[in-house]
């Protein structure tokens, strides 16, 4: 007897169909459990509900090594849940800060050759800023510090690793930006409900929880198409999330928040659906901020800040004025930079007559801001790299020749950038959505170039294979 020919393409599409199946199946379900644990927080602590949505999270994430669109939801799952899992769960013993960190670079020690596929300018740029904090730790007056830096930094590649994996299938996208916005949205409401009775949470860390579920929406947004009521149901979702950033009383990622409401606005294409969109927003909104009103007052409290004139600016931005104009005398001292990690040890050894306030001399304080931090840890060098970084999100959209990919590196672009005016490297939220809209620009590039992304294809392939 003869054996039966398959072909190559009957196998991938079998393979295509299998991972369609799989994610269709795990994706409403892992949604449908974090509702329920978020639920069940009514009566449960919310310690507790973290540590099951992270064991959840995790065990994805191990299983995606296997099944790599299961473990692009485990990480959905966990860069979400980030600024409550180091709060409640990783707070030491064996369980340390940088557990997710640790097993992002053993990911990427895993796959190296995914990076090697994925090899583009863009990505250069990034592996050579990462060089260069790697190389000026050497210099680092805190070389504890610009480790934590280098970890934090460095999870934009195992998190790249895990989209490319795991991103071939549109429906991945979408279900990643359905469970994120979910997570995001109980995990903000618990918390807010539980603040008098837990440690509270740094607001501009806590925001990132939200923020996270913006930036997922967004990237899903060009692939709900293919879902009834998929957009409106992202559009309402990222509503949801940006009202909670609000009650976080964190300005900068209200601006960053506003930036995401933003692009989905224009991405929606016709003026009923927009209307309907904006519609259910602000009912959204409406409800979301009368039920916390001390939050809503405090958070507009702190927005009346930036504007009153009887305010001095130290006090309006929370000291970040300082930090920043320190910063600079410090660029123009060491142009090339002071070393990866070593900001608060040079701040705490200002005198008074280097700050016009003297908010914060003598003590170590960090920069509160990426794009300070890289002026004066790495300088001229670190500055450039980061920027031009950036700005190959914008550039790579307009190649792609798709409206959709222009939109969305145009958006990653600025939303980077306005995150790290107020945040550093250890937001999973900066790198989530970094590695995210780089695996669609590099997916998009290669490409037919005559042709737009038509994500609402069920067979479309995404990503690099593993």
């Amino acid at each position: 007897m003869s054996a039966v020919q398959v072909s190559p393409d009957a196998v991938r599409r079998a393979h295509a169909h299998a991972t369609r199946m799989e994610i269709e199946t795990w994706g409403p379900a892992v949604t449908l459990i974090g509702l329920g644990v978020w639920g069940a927080g009514v009566v449960l602590n919310i310690e507790l509900c973290v540590s099951l949505l992270a064991a959840l999270g995790f065990g994805l994430a191990i299983v995606g090594l296997w099944r790599p669109a299961l473990g692009l939801l485990g990480v959905a799952v966990l860069c979400t849940l980030d600024p409550l899992m180091n709060a409640y769960v990783f707070t030491g013993g064996i369980l340390r800060w940088n557990t997710f960190n640790y097993w992002l670079l053993f990911v990427l020690a895993l796959f190296p050759w995914i990076l090697l596929r994925l090899q583009n300018g863009q990505l250069a740029l990034l592996e050579c800023w990462l060089g260069l904090l790697g190389i000026e730790l050497l210099i680092s007056a805190d070389y504890l510090t610009g480790m934590q830096d280098l970890f934090g930094a460095f999870a934009v590649l195992g998190l790249l690793v895990y989209f490319a994996r795991g991103g071939e299938q549109p429906g991945a996208w979408y279900w990643l930006a359905v469970i994120s916005s979910t997570i995001a949205a109980g995990g903000s409401l618990s918390y807010f409900l539980h603040a008098s009775a837990t440690d509270l949470i740094n607001p501009n860390a806590m925001a990132y929880m939200p923020i996270t579920g913006l930036f997922a929406c967004c990237m899903g947004l060009p692939f709900a198409t293919r879902y009834r009521m998929g957009q409106p149901l992202l559009a309402a979702m990222a509503g949801l999330n940006l009202v909670l950033v609000v009650l976080t009383a964190s300005r900068g990622s209200m601006v960053t928040g506003t930036a995401c409401a933003a692009y989905m606005l224009v991405s929606i294409r016709g003026i009923g659906r927009k209307a309907v969109v904006i519609g259910l927003v602000a009912l959204i909104a409406i409800v979301a901020l009368s039920q916390f009103t001390e939050m809503r007052t405090y958070a507009f409290h702190r927005l009346n800040l930036l504007v009153d004139p009887n305010v001095g600016l130290t006090d309006a931005t929370s000291g970040r004025a300082d930090l920043a104009k320190a910063g600079v005398r410090m660029f123009e001292q060491k142009p090339m930079g002071l070393g990866t990690g070593g900001f608060a040890t040079a701040w705490s050894q200002l005198s008074y007559r280097d700050s016009e306030s003297g908010w914060g001399i003598g003590h170590l304080k960090a920069a509160h801001s990426g794009w300070i931090k890289i002026l004066v840890e790495n300088g001229f060098p670190g500055v450039l790299l980061y920027g031009l970084f950036l700005l190959a999100f914008t550039i790579s959209g307009w190649r792609s020749g798709s409206r959709d990919m222009l939109l969305l590196g145009g958006l990653a672009t600025i939303t980077l950038s306005l995150a790290f005016l107020t945040t550093e490297y250890q937001s999973k939220g900066v790198w989530f959505i970094a590695a995210g809209v780089m695996t669609m620009l590099r997916s998009r590039q290669s490409a037919a170039p005559a042709r737009s992304v038509a994500p609402e294809r069920p067979g479309r392939s995404l990503a690099v294979r593993s």
